[in-house]
C-alpha cells in the first residue's frame, strides 16, 4: 500500500523537475557559436560550455566547428551569432566588413614563426620564403606586417648610412606626413600603449583610485598604476578616466628612463 501511495509522488516530482528544467531551457537565448578547431587556443570556450558557465547567465549555447573564413561569411549572412576564432573575424574587419572583436581569451597571439636553426633573427629571413597557415588568416597577416615592418626599418637604417642624419629624416617626414599628421590630430591613449608595451611579456595593468579632493564641483583624482602589486605610476585628473592617463603616461616616461 506503502509503494503505491509512493510511486505516483515520485513521477510527480520527476515530472516536476523536467518541467522546471525546461522551462528554464526555453528561457535561455539561444545563441549558434562556431569554433574553428579544438585547440588549446580555444579552451577557455570548451571549458566555459562544459562547466555550464553560459547557461548560468542565461544562454543555450550551440557550439559548430566550421573553418574560421567559412565562420565569417555564416555570420554575415546571419547564420551564425557569433564566431569564436578570432582569425576570421580580424581578416574580415581589415577588409571592410562590419565586424568587430568583442573579447579575447589571451593576452597576446598563440601564433610561431618555426624556422631553421641557422636563423634567429628577422634579418635572417632576406631572401627566403615564409609560408603562412592560410592566405588571409590571422597568422600570414601578422606575418606579413612584420617583415614590412622590419623591412622599411632596415631600409631607413640604410639610407641613413649611406645618405646621413639630415637627408634621411626629410625624406621620412615626406613619405609619412599623412601619417604624422594624423597622429597629431589623435589624442594619446597612454593607457592603451601601457598594456601593449607590458602585453610583450605577459604582464597586466591596474588601476586605483587612492585620493579624491575638492568640492564635489571641481573634484581631483588621484590614480596609482600597479603591475604585479607595485606601483608604476601616479597621475591626477578632473576625472578617473583622466587621473587613469596621466598614470599610465608617468608609467611609460618611467619605463623609457
Amino acid at each position: 500500500m506503502k509503494i503505491k501511495t509512493l510511486l505516483p509522488l515520485l513521477v510527480l516530482f520527476a515530472t516536476g523537475i523536467r518541467s522546471d528544467d525546461a522551462d528554464a531551457q526555453t528561457s535561455r537565448k539561444k545563441i549558434r557559436l562556431s569554433l574553428s578547431s579544438t585547440t588549446v587556443t580555444l579552451l577557455p570556450t570548451f571549458a566555459a560550455y562544459d562547466k555550464g558557465f553560459f547557461r548560468d547567465e542565461g544562454f543555450d549555447v550551440e557550439l559548430i566547428q566550421m573553418p574560421a573564413t567559412l565562420a565569417s561569411t555564416a555570420l554575415m549572412t546571419g547564420d551564425l551569432d557569433y564566431n569564436g576564432a578570432a582569425t576570421g573575424v580580424i581578416s574580415a574587419a581589415v577588409q571592410g566588413r562590419p565586424m568587430k572583436c568583442l573579447v579575447f581569451t589571451v593576452s597576446r597571439p598563440l601564433m610561431f614563426l618555426v624556422s631553421r636553426k641557422d636563423i634567429r633573427e628577422p634579418r635572417d629571413l632576406k631572401g627566403k620564403k615564409v609560408a603562412g597557415s592560410t592566405p588571409g588568416a590571422s597568422a600570414t597577416l601578422f606575418g606579413t606586417t612584420s617583415v614590412r615592418a622590419e623591412a622599411l626599418e632596415a631600409g631607413i637604417g640604410a639610407c641613413f648610412l649611406h645618405f646621413g642624419f639630415d637627408m634621411t629624416v626629410a625624406a621620412v617626414i615626406d613619405a609619412f606626413e599623412p601619417e604624422i599628421a594624423a597622429a597629431r590630430e589623435r589624442s594619446l591613449d597612454f593607457k592603451s600603449a601601457l598594456q601593449e608595451r607590458l602585453a610583450r611579456r605577459g604582464a597586466l595593468v591596474e588601476y586605483a583610485t587612492v585620493a579624491e579632493l575638492g568640492p564635489a564641483h571641481a573634484r581631483t583624482f588621484e590614480v596609482v598604476a600597479r603591475v604585479a602589486g607595485e606601483e608604476v605610476g601616479r597621475g591626477s585628473g578632473p576625472t578617473k578616466k583622466d587621473a587613469e592617463q596621466a598614470a599610465a603616461a608617468a608609467a611609460l616616461e618611467a619605463a623609457t628612463r
